[in-house]
This record gives C-alpha cells, structure tokens and sequence, in this order.
C-alpha cells in the first residue's frame, strides 16, 4: 500500500572530519519493504548534493504503532551532523505532543547510509513529517 507523506528537509549539513564507510550485505534480500511515496520541501540545495533521502519505510509495531524509517545516503567523503525530528498528526490533520517530540543529534560518515526510525507515540497517528536540520552548534 502506497501512500504520501510529506518530508521537511530544511537541512545545510555541517562537515565534522573526513572518513568512509565500507559495507556489505546480501545479495539478494528477502526484506519485504512497504514504501511511502513522499512530497518532500527542500530548501537548502547543498543538502540534496552532499546527504540526499533515498526513501521511507513503513510497519507495524505488534502494539499497533505506525513505524516509520528514513534512508539517508551521503554522497560525499566527509562527515555530516544534522538533527532531525519526526512529528505526527492525527487523523484530522492535529499534531501530536509527546516528549518523544523533540529534536535529536545525528552524524553521518562519508558514503555511509544512515536509517532514521520514528515510531507513532499513539495508534490514532496517521501522518508524519521528518525535519531535518543544521545542528546550532
């Protein structure tokens, strides 16, 4: 099942130190991925250069929570920091506030693909948006 979501990339990512990662899996997986089409907002052109979103992944918690995670890759050698937050809606479009709402700390290493997992604080959440940001500091 298909569906939109919307995506907030407002994101200028900051280099920390040069290094990559090497990796390695199976060839042929046997993960049954459930992918969301999204509307992403990207406001910053250098993001979409250095750290791009690949996709978005969904499921189901056993408790009947919305599970959602994001795969970022980062096409360039050097390091990334970024925060990001997920924020969810209810089914008439009104956020939702918990604790869990808030912003959080993320490095990425160079050609390194880095997955970002946000669960629905409530079954009544529907919808998602992902923020993404250049940390403060």
């Amino acid at each position: 099942m298909k569906k939109t979501m919307t995506v907030l990339c407002v994101l200028a990512l900051m280099g920390c130190s040069t290094g990559t990662v090497n990796t390695a899996g199976p060839k042929n997986t046997t993960a049954n991925e459930i992918e969301i089409k999204d509307k992403r907002v990207t406001t910053d052109k250098k993001l979409s250069g250095d750290v791009r979103l690949i996709g978005l992944n969904e499921s189901v918690t056993p408790d009947g929570l919305r599970k959602v995670q994001a795969e970022f890759l980062n096409r360039r050698d050097e390091v990334h920091r970024f925060q990001y937050q997920w924020e969810w809606f209810d089914e008439n479009g009104m956020r939702i506030n918990t604790p869990l709402s808030r912003w959080r700390y993320e490095t990425i290493a160079g050609k390194e693909t880095k997955y970002l997992q946000g669960t629905a604080p409530t079954p009544s959440a529907k919808d998602f948006t992902l923020k993404i940001i250049r940390p403060e500091n």
